[in-house]
């Protein structure tokens, strides 16, 4: 029997149910994953119901329900912050092992990325429903090399991000260890969050993106490329280098978090995926930022007494922070789905929300977690084995 056999067979199914129930090291950092994933829920289903619309005082309160794009980049700055955390730590131990950060980033991503993609290539080729848009042999293989950050491709997954996930991992470990005797470590990272932004005022000069550009052609060169998102990726980095260096204050969190609401908020509430400078480029900046400062706030609240800290540790958020990635890889195919066969109405809002879930939980109880416990037991990337689970996916986010 070989080894991954052994440790898969060591996975029952009551563990992973177990896990369900279990906080991260971090756990306030559930409470914002599990945020993550629902607001990217409410914006899809949101977009199934016709006349979503809340106006008063000539301003249109349900913005922020088709905003819910801006929990993609919070599952980046999460990501961010856990990978740099754990590479940052076993740098330091001077224990890290590249080959064995690629192989946990490897079974922790790919196996249940993979079911899924295997899943709608099945239900194309054997129904040919109209819920799946129309794809090929090349979608396909771009959504499998995870080029689809540059090579845009829908087959029914969200893969763009997942792209640059991978991107982000297989540049990171490099960067970090070109950058670890440096003592202007931060510097270089405040350096890629404006090599962001530039590349974005830069695209939007270059292609002269109006208002009324399209928006497929906006999304193909601006919101899917990795140059352009990685500052979200790297202000979570930001934050793990700074982690050890910055005291837990009161008033340091309360500022921090106070910007970094005041920041996301007015993204959430003004906020739009079209042309214009502003909605090209800054607001992306923006929305890192201010996750990041709320990021900051509930990690450095050590002592507890944090209220936003208190909400966003409960017990709550465990389940649906552990399923997030499965979530993420399935709720649009669901989705899809669902309004195939019925007509989306305002009530049926919660019930949609509660489907993406349950549809999510056999993914993560079969290939998610046994691949993921598999890699954290066989391959350990320093002398601190990783206790989070992240990604976009974020984990990931």
């Amino acid at each position: 029997m070989t080894a991954f056999h052994r440790e898969r067979h060591g996975v029952t199914l009551k563990s992973a149910l177990k896990s369900l129930s279990k906080s991260q090291q971090f756990k306030s950092l559930d409470g914002l994953r599990a945020i993550a994933i629902l607001l990217v829920l409410v914006t899809h289903i949101c977009q199934r119901i016709p006349g979503v619309s809340y106006i008063r005082w000539n301003v249109e309160w349900a913005t922020p329900l088709y905003n819910g794009w801006v929990g993609v980049d919070l599952f980046f700055v999460l990501s961010g912050f856990l990978i740099g955390h754990a590479l940052i730590k076993a740098l330091k131990n001077n224990a890290f092992s590249v080959i064995n950060f690629y192989i946990q980033r490897f079974f922790r991503i790919i196996p249940a990325y993979f079911v899924v993609i295997a899943l709608i290539v099945l239900l194309q080729h054997f129904h040919h429903q109209a819920y799946l848009p129309e794809f090929h042999q090349k979608d396909i293989l771009l959504n499998l090399g995870l080029v689809t950050d540059y090579f845009a491709s829908n087959i029914g997954i969200p893969s763009w991000s997942l792209s640059i996930e991978e991107h982000f991992y297989l540049l990171l470990p490099f960067f970090l260890i070109l950058i670890r005797k440096t003592e202007t470590r931060t510097q270089w990272i405040i350096l890629l969050i404006f090599a962001a932004l530039i590349a974005r005022m830069l695209t939007y000069r270059i292609y002269s993106i109006g208002e009324n550009f399209p928006n497929a052609a906006l999304m193909k060169i601006i919101y899917y490329p990795f140059h352009n998102r990685m500052d979200a990726l790297a202000v979570g980095v930001l934050v793990a280098l700074l982690f050890d260096y910055v005291t837990d204050s009161r008033l340091f969190r309360l500022i921090s978090c106070s910007l970094g609401g005041l920041l996301v908020g007015f993204v959430l509430l003004t906020g739009a995926l079209q042309g214009g400078f502003f909605y090209t480029t800054i607001q992306y900046t923006l929305i890192c930022l201010g996750f990041g400062g709320i990021l900051m706030s509930v990690l450095k609240s050590t002592s507890g007494n944090s209220k936003v800290q208190a909400v966003l540790s409960s017990f709550f958020w465990v389940p649906i922070a552990r399923i997030s990635y499965s979530v993420y890889l399935t709720h649009l195919l669901v989705i899809a789905i669902l309004a195939h066969f019925i007509a989306f109405k305002g009530w049926m809002f919660c019930l949609i929300l509660l489907a993406c879930l349950l549809a999510a939980l056999p993914l993560y109880l079969f290939i998610e977690y046994p691949f993921h416990q598999f890699a954290r037991k066989r391959f350990s990337i320093g002398a601190v084995k990783p206790t989070t689970q992240n990604t976009l996916a974020p984990e990931t986010a």
